[in-house]
């Protein structure tokens, strides 16, 4: 048997995907609060999403890794590679949280679903949840999830990216088409 070790006695999670359609029918994720091996314990603590503040340009996905040192200036370099970012500037997780749309308690010994009834109403974009709680010593334990909220019934990218993709329905039987969305924050 594998004993797992950490510094707190508590892990959190939510069944929040990467890709979020802001039109589902019943927007309701599962909320699991275990011990390091696995073992449901109930926890209560706070739960918020915040939407993004995106940068004012448009970024593709980057062939290669930020340098360790750079040798042109930002400027320059937006002027030889107007799609690449300078220094992971195109990383949703170094972007400033713009507002927060959504605060909430949670306590899985009563309830483990987390029902966002007005995310029909949430602007499409990249999205961070942060959930909050304490362990039974009362060290703080928090899990973050980045995610993107698209809308399939409408026009725009939520991302300002050259190519966006998603996959709508990917498992079909024969005769049926799988369908999925793409597009670009490019003109």
């Amino acid at each position: 048997k594998n004993v797992p070790i950490g510094y707190t006695a508590l892990k959190l999670s939510i069944s929040l995907p990467e890709q979020l359609d802001r039109e589902m029918e019943k927007p309701v994720f599962m909320l699991n609060t275990t011990t390091l091996s696995g073992d449901f314990v109930p926890a209560s603590g706070e739960i918020a999403f915040y939407k993004l503040k995106e940068p004012n340009r448009v970024f593709r996905k980057k062939s290669w890794d930020a340098p360790d040192r750079f040798t042109i200036s930002q400027e320059e370099y937006y002027k030889l590679f107007p799609h690449d970012s300078y220094a992971n500037e195109n990383d949703s997780r170094n972007w400033e949280k713009e507002k927060k749309v959504f605060t909430g308690h949670f306590d899985t010994g009563e309830v483990k679903e987390l029902k966002l009834s007005d995310l029909n109403r949430w602007e499409i974009g990249k999205y961070v949840m942060e959930m909050t709680s304490s362990d039974r010593y009362g060290n703080p334990v928090k899990e973050v999830n980045y995610f993107t909220l698209y809308s399939a019934k409408g026009k725009n990218t939520p991302a300002k990216e050259l190519g966006w993709f998603t996959v709508l329905k990917s498992v079909v039987e024969p005769g049926e088409a799988a369908s999925f969305l793409l597009g670009s924050a490019e003109q």
